[in-house]
Parts: structure tokens; C-alpha cells; sequence
């Protein structure tokens, strides 16, 4: 392979960068491994939309009958991929001829030091020069496919910079499918605000600027200020009950909070009611990430009175496995929202407006307010990074954090209702609290 032939090669399947060719065409090292993966489920794959998909480095993890068909439409062949024993082949062809070079190389080297030749060419020469041919012999082997050097390659950097073979598995990073589905939703939906997601010349225009000012200005009375001189708390009961009182008072403020907004104004009094229901607790859950000490792993509860209390979870009992879930839920969402109250204020706008509560009349209406805000949150990543890849990704983290806070409140709600039903030793709960767990008097 020339220098000229290894330089500007782009991935058919996605548009990334890439070396050399990978089962018959040009592709990166991602999609060469997701079809050396998943080559025979062509069939099993499903796609949503038509066989439309845009693939790129972000999209690609979108729809994977599409990424897969891409691979075969530009020539990648599924006979080409190697199987265990095949490779193992490959792998001991590639050591003998690695040891047969060095074993030329070094008794060549070993005649030429009774001659007078020998002053010209020094110990780091001779290196270079075993190391040179070594690396040559890889590529004059018309056996070795490019496909086995780049392997080679990768391995060797891997070793190098890490100390041990990095996979060339292409990692999801645990992102949902159901993530996915909802970014590419997005992607196709028609929404009421010109997009203009691609334009990171740093300012809003008057619609997007407008729905933001109006979600920040209705979430300014969930702003929290944690007091000074918190009363540390490790009686479990006491701090259950404590809960439970600041738990009715934030669904109240999430009711005063949705009333300044047009959209929920907007809807029937019944879709009204259980997106209240049944999103206040995930909103509390999650907002709760703003007096959460990940130094000290504790959690600040700030009562209505100014006053505030101090939950140390690593003073917890094992048993307490809630608090434990929660405290888990808010070391994840700690490493996505940046300490950043614009972002927390849009993620709270789409759990919110979450199309899949029960009980909902208008759901198409619902889903088309939460995609505005999704929408939202794109372009505000876009504008803060500057860097679309960046944002893009980033934008999947934060709407994976609302997929584990849903799962995790399920949880959590279970728990909290078989307590009460059971008539088990708990918290007091409200008559908002009760209403939203359907626990009768």
C-alpha cells in the first residue's frame, strides 16, 4: 500500500475516516467490526423508516438494517469474514514469517561483525533497520489482507499506549435502543420551529429564544440554595418522613411550574393531570441532582423553612436499597449534566412531556412538546460546544440519563406503595403522594 493510496480514505458505510479496504471495500474501523458482528442478520433487523436512514459517525448507531445494507451495497462480502480457526491460521502464518525475517536479519548481522563494515552501522541502526524489515515483511506478504495489518496496527498501538489489546468491538456505551429510537424520531419529525440544528453561530432565533425563556422563567421557583450549616440525618425513619413532606411540596411547585407554560396550558385537563402524576417523582428524582455532594456522597434536603438536612449515603444500611438506586441514578447523571442548570431545566421540560404516561388522550400533541424541547436541548449543546459530533453525542448521554430514571423510579414506586399497602413501618404520606402512588386511604 502507497502512501498516496492510505491517505484521504473515507468509510463508505458512514463517512468516517478509514485506512484500507475491510471485506472488500473501503470502510473505518467501527463498521468493519459491527459487520464482522452482525453480517448474517440482515434478516432480523427491522427499520422504522422506509430503508431512509441518514448514516453518519453519530447516526450510524441509529438503525442497524440500514448501517448493515450500506455495508453491502458498497461491496463489503460476508464470505470474507474469517472464522475462528481461519484466523488462527493467519495469526501462525504471520509468526513464522515474523520469525523467519528476524532470523535472516540477525545472523546477517551476526557474519558482519568480523567485517570492517561493521563501524558504519550502530546498535540503534541495526534496530531500526530489524524493526523496518519486520513491519515491510507484513506488507510485501501478498497473503496478508489489509484487514490483518490494520489489526497488527491497532493491536501494537494498543499495547504501546495502553498496555493490553483494546477491542475493535463498537462499543454503544450501554445507550438504549429505545435512545435511539427516540434521536431518530427526532430526525424526521415536523416541528413548529425552523430547524436550524447545523448553525452553531451562537444565538437562538426568536422562537427557539422565546420557548427557552418561558421553560427557564417557569423552573426558576425549583431553584435551590442549600443553607449553610445542614443538620446531618441517619435516622432512616425520620429522613423517610422528612422526604415524604418535601416530596408533596415539589409536586406542588411542578404544578405552578406547568402552569406557565403554553404548551401544557394548551391540553385537556386529563392529559394535564397524568403527566403531573405520573412525571413528578422522576422530575423530583432527577432535580435532586442539584444538592447531591459527589465529594462527600451525601444529599442535601432543603426544607420549606430555610432549614436543611444532610443524608450521608455511606452511613446507609445495605437494606436501604432505594436510596442506594437513587444515589447510583445521581453519580450517573452527575457525569452527563455539567453542573449546568439550562440543561437540567430542558431535561426536565422532556420528562415532562413524556408521550408514553398512561392514561393520555392528545399523544401525539404530548410527543410533539417533548420533541420541541429535545429539539431544544440539541441546539443548546450544538451552541455551547461548538462541535456537532460533540453535541450530537452528548445529546444521547443526557437523554440515556431519563431512560435509567425511569427504570429506576419503577423502583422505586413499587417499593414505596408495597410499604404503605403492606402496612409496614414508613412515611407518612401525603395525600399528593398517595394519589400518585394510587394508595388508598
Amino acid at each position: 500500500m502507497t502512501d498516496k493510496e492510505s491517505t484521504g480514505k473515507i468509510c463508505g458505510v458512514c463517512g468516517d475516516k478509514a485506512i484500507a479496504k475491510n471485506f472488500g471495500a473501503v470502510s473505518c474501523e467501527s463498521c468493519k467490526a459491527f459487520f464482522r458482528r452482525n453480517a448474517h442478520k440482515l434478516n432480523v433487523y427491522k427499520c422504522y423508516f422506509d430503508e431512509k436512514c441518514k448514516l453518519d459517525s453519530v447516526t450510524r448507531k441509529f438503525c442497524r438494517r440500514c448501517r448493515l445494507k450500506k455495508c453491502f451495497d458498497i461491496g463489503m462480502k460476508q464470505e470474507w469474514i474469517l472464522n475462528d480457526e481461519e484466523k488462527q491460521i493467519r495469526r501462525k502464518k504471520i509468526e513464522d514469517k515474523r520469525k523467519k525475517r528476524k532470523n535472516s536479519v540477525q545472523s546477517s548481522s551476526s557474519d558482519s561483525k568480523n567485517s570492517d563494515s561493521n563501524a558504519s552501522n550502530s546498535p540503534p541502526d541495526l534496530l531500526a533497520n530489524l524493526e523496518m524489515n519486520t513491519t515491510l515483511d507484513l506488507y510485501d506478504n501478498q497473503d496478508i489482507s489489509d484487514d490483518e495489518i490494520i489489526t497488527n496496527i491497532v493491536d501494537i498501538e494498543s499495547y504501546i499506549f495502553n498496555g493490553e489489546k483494546v477491542e475493535d468491538d463498537d462499543n454503544d456505551d450501554d445507550i438504549s435502543p429505545d435512545v435511539y429510537q427516540k434521536a431518530v424520531e427526532l430526525e424526521f419529525a415536523v416541528l413548529p420551529i425552523a430547524r436550524t440544528v447545523g448553525d452553531n453561530s451562537g444565538q437562538f432565533n426568536e422562537l427557539e429564544y422565546n420557548r427557552l425563556t418561558e421553560l427557564f422563567s417557569a423552573l426558576n421557583i425549583m431553584q435551590i440554595k442549600i443553607p449553610e450549616n445542614g443538620v446531618p440525618l441517619s435516622n432512616m425513619e425520620e429522613m423517610c418522613q422528612l422526604m415524604a413532606v418535601k416530596v408533596d411540596t415539589e409536586i406542588r411547585n411542578l404544578v405552578t411550574v406547568s402552569k406557565g407554560l403554553s404548551a401544557f396550558n394548551n391540553m385537556c385537563e386529563n392529559d394535564q393531570i397524568s403527566l403531573l402524576k405520573y412525571g413528578s417523582l422522576e422530575i423530583f428524582c432527577m432535580r435532586s441532582v442539584l444538592t447531591y455532594d459527589y465529594s462527600n456522597d451525601s444529599w442535601t434536603l432543603v426544607m420549606e423553612d430555610n432549614q436543611s438536612i444532610i443524608l450521608n449515603f455511606r452511613t446507609l444500611p445495605e437494606a436501604e436499597s432505594v436510596f442506594i438506586s437513587h444515589k447510583n441514578y445521581l453519580r450517573k447523571l452527575g457525569k452527563e449534566w455539567d453542573s449546568d442548570p439550562y440543561i437540567l431545566d430542558l431535561l426536565t421540560a422532556i420528562v415532562l412531556f413524556n408521550p408514553d404516561r398512561p392514561n393520555l388522550i392528545h399523544k401525539d400533541m404530548v410527543k410533539l412538546q417533548q420533541q420541541l424541547y429535545m429539539y431544544l436541548l440539541q441546539r443548546y449543546l450544538l451552541l455551547k460546544t461548538k462541535s456537532e459530533c460533540h453535541s450530537k453525542e452528548k445529546f444521547l448521554r443526557l437523554l440515556n440519563t431519563l431512560h435509567d430514571l425511569s427504570q429506576f423510579i419503577k423502583v422505586k414506586n413499587s417499593t414505596c406503595a408495597h410499604s404503605a399497602k403492606s402496612g409496614s413501618t414508613g412515611p407518612p404520606f401525603g395525600p399528593l403522594l398517595r394519589e400518585i402512588l394510587d394508595i388508598q386511604e
